[in-house]
């Protein structure tokens, strides 16, 4: 079993998430990186590990329910974005004060149609349009 280390948001929202706030078992080798982990698992055959899913390339993904009465769910761009994926979270980007100048062009950008096509080119989950354009700081 291979993870994150425990000073990662990764960690920490998998522990909430998928282990309910349980320990993790003493078996599990932390690593420093999603990448690292998907690195472990591939090199692994009995190796299985978490991480985000920009990440995972050369691994096959494993499909999980939100408990035993539901079905199991692959996750994909499309179960991500229409919250059927029970183990995903949002990112966001913090500010001391509210962006102004060539920081607010860039985060618009970012949140713009070709921002997010970059953003999934790179193997992250869009934002809807809608939820995009309602983080369009003005």
């Amino acid at each position: 079993l291979y993870g994150r280390e425990n000073n990662s948001g990764t960690y920490a929202f998998f522990n909430k998430r998928a282990l309910q706030k349980e320990d993790y078992t003493a078996k599990t080798q932390t690593l420093p990186g999603t990448a690292a982990v998907v690195n472990a698992v591939a090199q692994d055959e009995n190796g299985i590990g978490y991480g985000g899913i920009a990440w995972a390339t050369g691994v096959k993904f494993a499909a999980v329910s939100e408990n035993d009465k539901t079905a199991a769910i692959l996750p994909s761009v499309e179960t991500v974005s229409n919250g059927t994926y029970p183990i995903s979270r949002d990112l966001y980007w913090f500010f001391s004060e509210k962006p102004t100048g060539e920081v607010k062009k860039l985060l618009n950008w970012c949140l713009s149609p070709d921002g997010q096509k970059i953003s999934e080119s790179i193997g992250y989950v869009p934002l809807s349009a809608e939820k995009a354009q309602a983080q369009i700081i003005k």
